[in-house]
């Protein structure tokens, strides 16, 4: 029997909602002016959502909503849709990483106390257009600090980072790259390897070259009450935008197609050191726990500023039986 399942949590249909509406009021796609291919693809992105929906075979109450399919256009970074959707994806890629570092680091007789240290690298912001040279510099002296004897002996089991390519006051013309880098330390790190910001700043310079002090931002993730609430929350914000969708809405057409040219084939996250090393734990769905209901298709109606369900259909296509 196929039904109309209101019972069903939301809250994937939710999110998605909201990327949608805010991709519609910045109009992104306006922007790429330049390629007509990618300004389609970017109005389109996320108009058409296909859901698989299943019930708890043991309780018979439980129900699960999963997205199938969707219609994302996967052709930019810029995209606030698939930018939000990567954030989200990578940000539970370095939790659930996290997860298997501290599981191994229980096993140990003697097991080290896992932490964390967010810290934020920055250089003299560039021309736009001098952008992508500025970004492969950046890369090569980070591999030459995470390699430094000092770099390495403070922070034993790696690190995770992401750079962002524009600041919320940047000028016109020009960019403001910096990289956002979670640090697994343990707590010797606080006791006896401890880097200052001062310190931080010092061997980010040396690394770079350059005959500036470059601002360096330090800060520790404080551990919370609520098991790991702290550390999920700097994973979300690590793995963020590499533009804010408030930003690209202020950048005009022709500064945008730089930025666009020059971040092409720049890779906006990256992992090194032991935590890199480790796959990722993420859960799977148990096809004997779950039976498959229907499959229903939901479209975007841009008046309306929500999805609407259109048809409902069950098929052997779905997501437990793939």
């Amino acid at each position: 029997m196929i039904a109309q399942l209101n019972e069903i949590s939301n809250d994937d249909l939710n999110k998605i909602t909201k990327q949608k509406n805010k991709a519609e009021k910045i109009k992104i796609y306006e922007k790429f002016a330049f390629d007509d291919r990618k300004m389609s693809a970017v109005k389109n992105c996320g108009s058409y959502l296909l859901f698989d929906n299943y019930i708890n075979i043991a309780d018979k109450k439980t129900l699960l909503k999963l997205l199938h399919f969707a219609n994302f256009c996967n052709v930019t970074k810029f995209c606030p849709m698939c930018a939000y959707r990567k954030s989200q994806k990578v940000a539970l890629e370095l939790i659930s990483k996290i997860s298997t570092l501290r599981k191994q680091l229980s096993a140990l007789k003697n097991p080290p106390q896992l932490r964390f240290v967010y810290l934020t690298l920055t250089v003299k912001n560039p021309k736009i257009e001098d952008l992508k040279l500025t970004i492969n510099n950046m890369t090569y002296a980070l591999k030459k600090l995470t390699l430094s004897k000092r770099f390495v002996d403070a922070v034993p089991y790696g690190y995770f980072r992401s750079i962002e390519y524009m600041g919320d006051n940047t000028v016109n013309n020009y960019a403001h790259p910096h990289y956002h880098i979670l640090l697994c330390v343990n707590q010797q790190y606080f006791a006896k390897k401890y880097i200052s910001r001062e310190e931080w700043a010092l061997m980010w310079q040396k690394a770079l070259g350059v005959d500036y002090f470059p601002d360096v931002y330090v800060s520790i993730v404080k551990p919370s009450k609520k098991i790991d609430s702290g550390i999920t929350a700097a994973c979300y914000e690590v793995a963020k935008y590499s533009v804010t969708p408030a930003i690209l809405k202020k950048i005009d057409n022709n500064n945008f197609e730089q930025l666009y040219h020059q971040t092409k084939h720049c890779r906006q996250y990256g992992y090194g050191g032991l935590i890199k090393t480790l796959e990722p734990d993420l859960d799977e769905l148990d096809p004997a726990d779950w039976e498959y209901l229907q499959s229903e298709l939901y479209k975007y109606f841009v008046a309306e500023k929500s999805y609407k369900q259109t048809t409902a259909f069950q098929t052997d296509e779905h997501i437990l039986n793939n």
